[in-house]
């Protein structure tokens, strides 16, 4: 793994970025509370394996003040992701919020963010992604909705697993789908 200085340690570069950032959104409702769905959105690590993302190859290096540095590596449509990520931030079961400072890919800056609301109708789900395009966003943009949408699929599918008396991660190992399709996704 390849080591590179951080431009977290840059004065102002991560508010700059996070200032910068665009957003996309996408939102569903499903009848479930934010309790029953919790344990399904934060399983982040599922979730990108059922979006299609390819593992990664993570570093972690302490910090003399305690906690570690967490530096990432992945490949993803061929092209080489590299990344710092910062501590993930939540709420149980309101939301969760990551972001990462790319040094290789199609974006310089990426946050990505699950909130669940009360509704009448059960719990609102938003999927938010803000960016900081490194290449066109003609690129990046169509790449992000698609993740967005692709979200928004798997967690509908998880609404009939759960109607169907699964619980929790078990929505994840649905024994019927054809899913051997390999990693597609783009960011």
């Amino acid at each position: 793994m390849t080591s590179v200085s951080s431009p977290l340690r840059e004065k102002d570069y991560i508010q700059t970025l996070r200032d910068q950032a665009r957003t996309l959104e996408q939102s569903v409702v499903l009848p479930y509370t934010q309790e029953a769905l919790w344990p399904i959105l934060s399983n982040t690590d599922m979730m990108n394996q059922k979006i299609g993302l390819n593992p990664t190859n993570n570093q972690f290096n302490a910090l003399p003040q305690g906690g570690s540095h967490l530096y990432v590596e992945t490949k993803v449509a061929g092209m080489a992701l590299a990344y710092e990520e910062l501590p993930f931030e939540w709420e149980a079961p309101h939301f969760l919020s990551v972001e990462r400072i790319y040094h290789k890919g199609m974006v310089k800056y990426l946050a990505f963010a699950i909130r669940t609301e009360t509704r009448d109708q059960g719990t609102e789900i938003t999927f938010q992604i803000r960016y900081v395009p490194a290449i066109p966003d003609l690129v990046v943009s169509p790449a992000i909705k698609s993740n967005l949408k692709q979200m928004q699929k798997e967690i509908e599918q998880a609404h009939h697993l759960l109607q169907a008396g699964a619980t929790g991660i078990e929505v994840f190992f649905d024994n019927s789908e054809k899913n051997n399709k390999g990693p597609k996704r783009f960011i």
